[in-house]
């Protein structure tokens, strides 16, 4: 989880478990405690939680986060100012932040193109669509219930899978040549190992480029959360000293720069 994220980076963490006897409110007492830390840069909620209480409303616990701490980019501020385009104040999921930079080293263009992304969740799906319009692609939107999701997906150039359902997508949803960026991480059917949301060994020899799980997506996504809390340091020492005279953009540019 985001302890191991941490440790690879050879970063300070503060973990708080979460056992299935947690209290919602020990969760936020522990959140408020971060957030007023000089010490803490970033905050992690790591979902889903093991908790089984049902008082635990975890988009309160998300909201609680301070935004300016919020390197997940799941709190509602963070995904208003995503949808606003305002993007050097957001801070955006690490998932959609890899699959972009999936799609930027493979080279295929985006603009223009059309791109269906299955999967509507907050944490992939939606900030995924939402970066691709950005960057001017024709995003279609739909998830597993959606009709014909098959056929749209057949039709597009991109094809981002992040419905969480193991080995949706097979080879008579993929178009010849497409790009498909695979956001997906079930246990194996069989209970060897884990697979994506895409049928690799079917999908894979109709495609320009394609992510496997694991090893695509996930480990970049472990390296845009580690950005996040650096550009959430750099960040807090800019507002602390702002009349130093180098701008936030400029020191993010230099030390950890975005897709």
């Amino acid at each position: 989880g985001s302890v191991q994220y941490t440790s690879v980076y050879h970063s300070s963490h503060i973990p708080f478990p979460i056992t299935s006897t947690t209290s919602y409110l020990e969760v936020l007492g522990h959140i408020l405690k971060l957030n007023e830390s000089d010490s803490v840069n970033g905050i992690v909620l790591q979902l889903p939680l093991d908790s089984n209480q049902s008082s635990i409303n975890v988009d309160r616990l998300l909201d609680a986060i301070d935004p300016k701490k919020d390197v997940d980019g799941l709190g509602s501020t963070n995904r208003r100012l995503l949808q606003q385009g305002n993007l050097d104040e957001a801070f955006i999921s690490c998932a959609p932040l890899a699959s972009l930079e999936l799609v930027k080293m493979s080279g295929v263009p985006v603009k223009d193109v059309v791109a269906v992304v299955i999967g509507n969740s907050n944490m992939v799906g939606k900030p995924t669509a939402m970066l691709l319009s950005m960057l001017g692609a024709q995003v279609v939107r739909c998830d597993v219930d959606t009709i014909d999701t098959q056929k749209l997906a057949a039709s597009a150039q991109i094809v981002v899978a992040a419905a969480g359902v193991a080995k949706l997508v097979r080879q008579d949803w993929v178009r010849k040549g497409a790009l498909v960026i695979d956001c997906g991480c079930s246990t194996n059917p069989d209970g060897q190992g884990l697979v994506g949301d895409v049928y690799f060994q079917e999908v894979a020899h109709r495609t320009s480029y394609i992510s496997p799980v694991p090893g695509g997506v996930g480990p970049l996504a472990v390296a845009m959360l580690m950005s996040n809390v650096v550009q959430a340091a750099l960040k807090k020492v800019h507002y602390q000293s702002s009349g130093s005279g180098a701008s936030v953009r400029d020191v993010e540019n230099t030390v950890a720069p975005r897709w």
